[in-house]
């Protein structure tokens, strides 16, 4: 055994069990051979590797010029590092770091990343030098584990991905949760095109490439740190829109993704937090999945085409879904969710009352009322019976003691907790029927034969009309002639101005399990 690799060896095995041992050698002598590359001078980055990248100045081009590295004169002072970290910062992996090229790999296992300097910028990508680091896969995205909803209606298109990242090393990973971009590549091997654009941490086109030894990637100030063990996940939602490309206009990663024009590759860029403050750099690595579109989602450009109206006191047909049709009001067409910017609101709205092609949100038979001090609250489950995936903006449940009356002059939708309330009925004289609209929304794709489920507090201090509602009377009109209705906002893909409410009617209890003050 060489001195190199005895000291490579005897730098991990000092620290570890006897069943590692065998592990540790081959790590050893990977070292050795990265050591012994990087001493050769096969790469002009070799300095990349020492002092933190202080040694080396990242020089960036106009946008569409690739990023070129070039040796500094000085050399400023080694980066300290503990020799075994219980969790990984940025400082720690790129110290360990070597250079990447496009369609080579090294003869040792290790982790892709991006090495960025220069101004920070949330809005843009930038020419970074591609590297790998450590020495082994440290964060790897789980297929397994992640969802790929296609949507689509007319000229409008949106892929909405849950992905979710496992920290497959031994050590733990100091990560930059809100610094993740999640791009979707439909040709990842090759050139990048001239789009640099970020919007929402997402970014489409063809490839993150610039050069064979530069990717595109997003450098920015520290946002939030978060740890995750070894074994443990990271995990986010990406949503990408497009319209259709006009005649003539460069081709769209997604609208190519959903029609099937091309296949597409999610990669994901998350930030390495650092020990302390910025050292001057950030670190990103990257992982990678082939993406495999199901069957086109549902929304409400899918089910209304279907509609026909609907009267109070009409019987559900079997093939039919009880249904809303509402026009939202212009200030509520932001998401507050979404945008903290946007203020909160919530109103009631007279909608037209129809039938859909279902059915798609059906009751789970779980309705009933909890006893509770100083409130009872209800629990109740529904499920998405499309055998498809449902885009959904929110649900609640609606409360009507009275519902085959109309509304008694006087009576308002109330927000009694977080369930909304009528002392009486939600139909209306002229025909159509309340619904209660909020700006509190988030558009999450729940798989077929995914349960929608609640337990909502009748608690009468949270009044949104200022009308005081009698909270034994509507628990008690359940166990009667009262009815509760799961009401599930199904969001238009490129149409804030109107929602579709689908309604659902839930199984009443009976008997004295119905009373806040009996047993459930």
């Amino acid at each position: 055994m060489s001195a190199e690799l005895r000291d490579a060896f005897e730098e991990e095995a000092a620290h570890a069990s006897a069943g590692e041992v065998d592990g540790i050698r081959e790590r050893a002598v990977v070292r050795v051979r990265r050591r012994r590359r990087l001493g050769a001078g096969a790469y002009a980055l070799a300095g990349l590797a020492l002092a933190g990248l202080a040694a080396a100045t990242i020089v960036h081009a106009d946008a569409g010029d690739p990023a070129r590295v070039a040796a500094s004169s000085t050399h400023a002072a080694p980066v300290a590092r503990t020799a075994h970290p219980t969790v990984l910062h940025s400082q720690d992996l790129v110290g360990t770091g070597v250079p990447r090229e496009r369609d080579q790999y090294p003869g040792f296992i290790a982790q892709p990343a991006i090495v960025c300097t220069g101004p920070a910028r949330t809005d843009a990508l930038a020419p970074c030098p591609a590297v790998w680091v450590g020495d082994r896969a440290l964060l790897r995205i789980d297929p397994g584990r992640s969802t790929v909803t296609a949507y689509r209606a007319g000229g409008h298109a949106r892929v909405a991905i849950d992905w979710t990242a496992t920290n497959v090393g031994t050590t733990a990973l100091a990560l930059e949760a809100d610094d993740a971009v999640a791009a979707l590549l439909t040709h990842p091997t090759r050139n990048a095109g001239t789009e640099r654009i970020v919007a929402h941490g997402t970014y489409r086109g063809g490839s993150l490439w610039v050069a064979d030894d530069s990717r595109l990637a997003r450098h920015v100030d520290a946002l939030s740190r978060t740890v995750v063990a070894a074994g443990d996940t990271v995990s986010g939602t990406a949503v990408f829109d497009a319209d259709q490309p006009v005649a003539g206009a460069p081709p769209d990663a997604v609208w190519d993704t959903v029609t099937a024009a091309a296949r597409a590759t999610l990669t994901l860029e998350i930030g390495v937090a650092p020990a302390g403050s910025s050292p001057g750099y950030a670190l990103m690595l990257e992982t990678s999945m082939s993406l495999s579109i199901p069957p086109l989602g549902v929304s409400a450009d899918t089910l209304v085409p279907s509609w026909s109206p609907r009267t109070r006191g009409e019987a559900a047909p079997t093939d039919a879904q009880a249904a809303l049709l509402c026009d939202v009001p212009r200030g509520m067409r932001s998401s507050a969710y979404e945008n903290y910017h946007v203020p909160l609101r919530a109103e009631q709205v007279a909608c037209e009352p129809g039938w859909v092609a279902g059915p798609v949100v059906v009751d789970d038979g779980t309705l009933r009322v909890i006893p509770g001090t100083p409130e009872p609250s209800v629990e109740w489950s529904a499920r998405n019976a499309t055998g498809r995936t449902l885009l959904v903006a929110r649900t609640a449940l609606m409360l009507e003691p009275r519902p085959a009356g109309v509304r008694r002059t006087g009576d308002t939708l109330s927000l009694l907790g977080s369930v909304v309330v009528t002392p009486s009925s939600a139909w209306l004289r002229d025909g159509r029927r309340l619904a209660w609209l909020s700006n509190v929304t988030f558009d999450m794709s729940v798989a077929g034969g995914t349960r929608l489920a609640g337990q909502d507090a009748l608690y009468p201090g949270l009044l949104s009309s200022g009308q005081i509602v009698d909270v034994d009377a509507v628990a008690a009109a359940l166990a009667s002639r009262g009815a509760a209705t799961v009401v599930t906002a199904v969001p238009f893909l490129a149409d804030r101005s109107r929602v579709l409410i689908l309604e659902t009617p839930l199984v009443l209890p009976s008997g004295p399990g119905a009373s806040p003050g009996a047993s459930p």
